[in-house]
């Protein structure tokens, strides 16, 4: 009966990937992942490498293992930091040498605002190959909302919205990076607008096989005084637009943002290896157990449809965003919880059994959600007890997050 069920499920869980979501990015830098696990998934990241699924080390231990050699600095918040590590970028991308350090205090001693000259309040920062469509002014923080903060109560997936570029991949990796708090951590330092502000700020990618701190000014990019780019939901936050910033310098310009992949940042991020799985055609069989693998070991993943090469961002009927990338945000199995002593069952027309549920969030925060099966507003839900929506965590808001 365990092996009919899972057949059945694993059914369901396909044909509704394979029919909306074409790709589903399982990033797999996840702690504890091990020899046993291959054997259960058996599958390699690359044949040019013969890296094999689950040995690639995880980003939080080689924060672990560098903590143990690192050269200490006073930190504005108590805390031990490493000594930053400037970065270097080869080819036509400027050399992003600024070390954070010696730059505040040459800063705090001059009594001057940062003016990065690495990645400059100018045109050439923005675009390559363009101009920019209409006059942009640049903004420091102070000057477009009263009292900025860097973090306003904590930090969640819902903090960032997208702008004007189109990078909801990056923002897709943002946010599955603000559910993993020590990655976080290590990606965005705790920085703030008040204590010893000098408009310098910083941010730590993996470039190359190292991490490489980024320094950038606070100016942002900025149309009739609102931000154009990356933004918090919350006006007085500014964390998100200047990781934008920092990532855009590391990448050459604001436009080279248009058009990536989220693994690509996700590994930026992380230090690890992404693997993708292509379900246009056909989906592993057991891709639920991975993702639930991958899920139970910290791993980030996110997922994307094929674009319309005629239309910009189609709009499918089901809701869903042609070559828009999502973030997966928690994958479950519902409809035989253990409760008590007992099993609780769903029953849906002609089937029993577990059913898989994705949760997935749109970078644009807003009522363009999926509207099929398990959608906020579908009566699927009817069939789930008090119990179970308690632990799902069920919200029902044009927030961008579905089932």
């Amino acid at each position: 009966m365990a092996r009919k069920e899972r057949s059945w499920y694993f059914e369901f869980e396909s044909s509704f990937f394979v029919k909306y979501l074409h790709y589903i990015k399982i990033f797999l830098s996840i702690q504890g992942i091990n020899a046993p696990i291959i054997g259960n998934v058996g599958i390699t990241i690359s044949s040019d490498t013969g890296v094999q699924f689950g040995r690639f080390r995880d980003p939080r231990e080689r924060l672990r293992n560098r903590d143990q050699n690192k050269v200490v600095v006073p930190s504005d918040f108590g805390r031990s930091a490493d000594k930053p590590v400037p970065a270097t970028r080869g080819g036509d991308i400027a050399n992003l040498s600024l070390s954070f350090e010696h730059l505040r205090a040459t800063l705090l001693s001059e009594n001057k605002l940062f003016e990065d000259p690495e990645f400059p309040a100018a045109d050439s920062s923005l675009f390559f190959s363009q101009l920019p469509p209409r006059k942009i002014e640049w903004m420091r923080p102070g000057d477009i909302v009263d009292d900025p903060m860097f973090f306003s109560e904590g930090v969640s997936r819902f903090d960032v919205r997208q702008g004007e570029l189109g990078d909801c991949w990056l923002l897709a990796a943002i946010a599955c990076l603000c559910m993993h708090k020590e990655l976080f951590d290590q990606v965005v330092p705790e920085q703030t607008f008040s204590k010893q502000y000098c408009g310098l700020f910083r941010f730590n990618f993996w470039y190359f096989g190292e991490w490489k701190e980024i320094v950038v000014d606070d100016r942002l990019p900025c149309y009739r005084g609102k931000l154009l780019y990356m933004h918090s939901t919350e006006k007085k936050e500014f964390w998100s637009a200047l990781m934008e910033k920092a990532y855009a310098k590391l990448c050459g310009s604001y436009e080279a943002l248009k058009g990536g992949t989220t693994s690509e940042a996700l590994e930026d991020f992380t230090g690890g290896i992404a693997e993708n799985f292509e379900l246009r055609d056909k989906s592993p069989p057991n891709l639920m157990d991975i993702m639930l693998k991958s899920q139970e070991h910290s791993s980030l993943m996110g997922c994307s449809i094929q674009a319309d090469p005629n239309v910009f961002e189609a709009r499918l009927p089901n809701g869903l965003i042609m070559g828009h990338a999502y973030s997966v945000t928690s994958v479950k199995l519902v409809g035989y919880l253990f409760y008590r002593t007992r099993h609780i069952d769903i029953a849906l027309p002609g089937k029993t059994g577990k059913i898989p549920l994705v949760r997935i969030r749109n970078p644009w925060g807003n009522e363009a959600e999926w509207k099929g099966a398990w959608s906020d507003k579908s009566n699927e839900w009817s069939l789930i007890s008090d119990v179970q929506r308690q632990e799902l965590g069920l919200v029902f808001e044009d927030d961008g997050e579905f089932w």
